[in-house]
């Protein structure tokens, strides 16, 4: 027996990562933040997995959207203020360029680090979109980036996806979020304006709740279909657990 060959060179520091966060982290919780670091599940035990699943938070398993555009947020944020504290940067450069083009590297290393899988690849394929479409001015929060980012996965990686829970899981969950606040009287509701702060928060939590909702019916279907099991309990547990 020998080892097997990594398929990416970040192979082995992904490991390492691992093994770091597990050591400092013991028991379940060091499983799971592993898992949220570098998208290794190996070391989840399936009563944490089964609980993950029949509560609808299982996707915070899978290295997608959420994880993605968490780490995209924080680089560009990060330097963004950073460059900005320099007067002669922020009088001479589009900043918000350059943080766009770091961001863009975090999202494809972060991709890289946590083994691309499919949906990490449709989430860093739409985040490259939007950081794109940032550059130009213009939004790209639309229903053809769905569309770019599956045809990616289909032509340029894995096209028997098309048939597997994954790619199907992911691809509706963010079809029925971009459908649903595409439309006039949900963009209504849901947009930022100037009221308390107690009302904002009420309106953020009743945005994900819907969002939860409307997703948890979308994907009824397929679950039902690929594991037999299908439930409403993520539209409630999301609002506890994404914040």
């Amino acid at each position: 027996l020998r080892k097997a060959d990594p398929v990416f060179a970040l192979a082995r520091y992904r490991q390492r990562l691992s093994d770091h966060v597990r050591s400092r982290m013991p028991g379940a919780a060091g499983a799971i933040g592993a898992t949220l670091a570098t998208g290794d599940r190996g070391a989840i035990a399936e009563a944490d997995a089964e609980a993950m699943r029949r509560s609808g938070l299982a996707h915070l398993l899978s290295i997608s959207g959420l994880h993605v555009t968490a780490v995209v947020g924080a680089v560009y944020l990060l330097v963004l203020r950073l460059l900005a504290l320099s007067q002669v940067l922020a009088l001479r450069f589009r900043l918000p360029v350059v943080a766009a083009a770091c961001a863009a590297l975090a999202a494809l290393s972060y991709t890289l680090l946590t083994g691309a899988e499919v949906p990490t690849i449709r989430a860093c394929v739409a985040a490259l979109l939007v950081l794109v479409a940032l550059m130009m001015g213009r939004s790209a929060i639309t229903l053809r980036m769905v569309a770019a980012g599956a045809l990616f996965v289909l032509i340029f990686f894995w096209p028997e996806s098309l048939v597997g829970p994954s790619f199907q899981l992911s691809f509706a969950a963010v079809t029925a979020i971009i459908a649903l606040h595409d439309h006039p009287r949900i963009k209504a509701l849901f947009m930022l304006r100037e009221e308390p702060w107690l009302r904002r928060a009420g309106r953020f939590i009743l945005s994900l709740f819907v969002t939860g909702l409307v997703v948890e019916i979308a994907l009824m279907p397929i679950a039902l279909y690929h594991f037999h099991k299908a439930g409403l309990y993520g539209a409630l547990a999301n609002i506890i657990a994404i914040p």
